[in-house]
């Protein structure tokens, strides 16, 4: 190639994916002929007008020469196609999953109260007060559900952190996801307990005990 002068420095600039490095990449401005390429930033909202514009352009300097382009964007994208499908096949996955639980949590709960409400209403009548009821019930849903993050965090994080080595840059994992998460499963928890402890310790006991 010879001696060449440099004109300009540029930052890192992303050619590939982010499973690869950055590699040292040299411009070289040269004569345009077959196979030449020509970068051009331009406004995303005048892409249309900015495309014919080079277009009309090209065909005037370069009439022996068809202008092909592509945008670096989608370029890039196509580099994600697989975690582009893996997004669209587990959003269905997990929203079934999640109502499943959420329905199977409701229906054992309702069940689990329906089985203790005549000890709720024996324990009413010899004194216990409302927030010891409530917290009899709710001690073993949330003993499991202390134990299932116990188990599920460890297991996710794994999972997770092997999934991100695969990236030459990447973030770090945030254990406060895992706490936002553990708030939410808590509240759901609460919330579906909840209705049906206090509206058994709300009911007259006189109503259960009469049935037996």
């Amino acid at each position: 190639m010879g001696t060449k002068k440099v004109i300009g420095v540029v930052k890192d600039l992303y050619f590939e994916s982010l499973y690869e490095e950055v590699k040292p990449v040299v411009f070289v401005m040269k004569p345009i002929d077959r196979g030449s390429r020509i970068m051009i930033k331009m406004a995303k909202n005048d892409q249309a007008e900015t495309i014919d514009f080079v277009s009309n352009k090209w065909a005037e300097q370069f009439p022996d020469f068809s202008m092909e382009y592509y945008l670096l964007d989608d370029h890039i994208a196509t580099k994600y196609n697989g975690e582009q499908n893996l997004k669209t096949l587990i959003w269905p996955i997990t929203i079934v999953a999640i109502a499943a639980s959420a329905l199977g949590l409701v229906s054992l709960i309702a069940f689990s109260v329906q089985l203790i409400q005549k000890e709720v209403c024996i324990r009413k009548v010899l004194g216990a007060s409302r927030g010891n009821l409530y917290f009899m019930v709710t001690k073993g849903y949330l003993i499991n559900l202390l134990l299932a993050l116990i188990i599920s965090i460890p297991i996710g994080n794994l999972v997770m952190q092997q999934w991100l080595d695969n990236f030459a840059y990447h973030i770090d994992v945030d254990f406060a996801y895992y706490f936002n998460v553990g708030i939410i499963l808590l509240a759901i928890v609460l919330l579906t307990i909840s209705y049906h402890v206090i509206k058994t310790v709300l009911t007259n006991p006189a109503i259960n005990l009469r049935q037996d």
